[in-house]
């Protein structure tokens, strides 16, 4: 009895192991340059559609182009937001700042769970 305890817990160490692995390596797709970004779609487009040279010599320069372009983006839309906070934090009460940071925290809740049910919907 006491090994398979001790076997049901090493399996779900592991298991847990495993899993923050996963997300671990899910956030550090942040990470990547844009150049990089467009390499690892071209090798997925490049095994998946069977690519030959010249397509990939034609199509990396577009993949990258789009990569820089969506990660400028990304910043502009970053600093976008940080100025709407920092004005918002000028115009609101304490209480008021306290009521959105939970309706905020509410919203992401909501979204985590949503995420895990299509997660678990998917699995099935």
């Amino acid at each position: 009895m006491k090994k398979l305890v001790v076997l049901m817990l090493l399996g779900l160490g592991l298991s847990f192991g495993a899993q923050a692995q996963h997300h671990e390596e899910m956030r550090k797709g942040a990470e990547y340059s844009p150049e990089e970004h467009a390499k690892r779609e071209l090798i997925r487009m490049r095994d998946h559609l069977n690519l030959n040279e010249d397509q990939i010599k034609e199509i990396s320069p577009l993949l990258i182009a789009h990569h820089k372009e969506m990660a400028a983006q990304k910043e502009a839309m970053r600093l976008r937001h940080l100025e709407l906070k920092t004005k918002m934090q000028e115009l609101l009460t304490d209480d008021q700042e306290e009521k959105l940071k939970e309706l905020h925290q509410e919203r992401r809740k909501m979204r985590k769970e949503r995420r895990k049910m299509r997660q678990e919907e998917k699995e099935d």
